[in-house]
């Protein structure tokens, strides 16, 4: 195991300046939201909504009990973050980078991070080998033990697929077994993109991304997991489809949170190495839907103190305050191959719902 401590990034102050500017231009408002709305599936039939909870928030304060700061995390590069807080420090992972499939690094304040290498450093069989070929892990703390899912090649199809693997620790080893396969093919370019959500009733679910094709398109869908969250059971159900302009005909990367009266699904849209990759909101009545997309274009997007803001994932601190880490570009030095450092913004900043500024 590594310890080689990392810089931290210095610019806080300068995020947090640009933070009235998106919350200004960019976050959503749902003044108006209080009737339900129609969305449009794929196939162009109307379908149920959910009704959004009427925003009322203007001059309401927001909670102040937040163990974390907002900002950049760490000047590293940490595409796809997701966190877990688990035995009194905090996990962030990320897509492949540094040598690794799928680098961990740990904190006990969320201000110094430590290197913990690689949290899954043997790929199941049946993986196609490659530093660049996994991406956008997840990790769930589940009856002792810590269980991710991760995008991964299946060497069978030649399309990307969701894999499960097992560690009795949060930075790993992380250990694939034969029937590693949790989310694949779909006859739609494959599977991408879990994460583990907590229905109200206990159970754990799974949202993910299908690649798209002509036939069943580009959408997000959930999956209830069973009880070791090994695997799925049941059928899977979509949530959403890539209907608007901003979308650019994708939608990804979804995380999702039950709060007071739904679930809030936090999802990027556009190409992952473009200038037009965004983060959008949407308000699911249950965690199999329907959801309603909550504004008609992003929450974070390019221009508002970096390039490229997605990859966002929910999760909780010491507090209990709700967090989205996400990752985005240097704005001055944008582009394909560029680094995407992690950065975090409370919910509560991100969105403007009653339930929200409660979380």
């Amino acid at each position: 195991m590594r310890s080689t401590r990392l810089p931290v990034s210095a610019v806080l102050v300068t995020v947090l300046g640009v933070m009235g500017t998106v919350l200004g231009v960019g976050r959503l408002t749902v003044s108006e939201a209080s009737e339900p709305a129609t969305e449009v599936t794929a196939e162009g039939s109307s379908a149920p909504s959910a009704t959004v909870p009427t925003a009322a928030r203007s001059g309401a304060a927001v909670s102040d009990r937040r163990a974390l700061a907002e900002g950049q995390v760490t000047e590293a590069s940490m595409a796809d973050p997701f966190v877990v807080r688990a035995e009194g420090r905090y996990w962030l992972y990320a897509t492949n980078t540094h040598g690794a499939n799928v680098p961990v690094l740990s904190s006990t304040d969320g201000a110094h991070w430590t290197d913990e290498g690689d949290a899954l450093p043997v790929l199941p069989e049946g993986a196609l080998a490659g530093k660049s070929l996994v991406w956008a892990p997840s990790v769930l703390a589940l009856d002792g033990r810590y269980v991710m899912y991760v995008t991964v090649f299946d060497e069978a199809t030649d399309e990307p697929c969701i894999a499960v693997a097992t560690a009795d620790r949060p930075d790993g080893p992380f250990v694939t077994g034969e029937d590693w396969r949790l989310e694949c093919g779909r006859g739609a370019g494959g599977v991408i993109d879990a994460s583990p959500v907590q229905d109200g009733d206990g159970s754990w679910w799974v949202v993910f991304k299908n690649e798209g094709s002509a036939a069943v398109g580009n959408a997000l869908w959930s999956a209830r997991l069973a009880a070791d969250g090994l695997s799925t059971v049941g059928s899977s159900t979509p949530l959403l489809w890539a209907d608007q302009d901003w979308e650019h005909g994708v939608v990804e990367g979804p995380s999702m949170v039950a709060l007071e009266g739904g679930y809030l699904l936090v999802y990027s849209a556009a190409v992952w190495d473009d200038s037009a990759y965004s983060t959008g909101l949407a308000w699911c009545t249950t965690v199999t839907g329907p959801c309603t997309k909550l504004a008609d274009g992003p929450v974070l997007a390019s221009g508002w103190g970096g390039d490229g803001p997605g990859g966002g994932e929910v999760f909780t601190d010491a507090s209990g305050h709700h967090w989205v880490v996400y990752h985005q570009r240097d704005p001055e030095v944008a582009g394909p191959g560029q680094s995407r450092r992690p950065y975090l913004i409370s919910l509560a900043d991100l969105c403007d719902l009653p339930s929200c500024s409660e979380a």
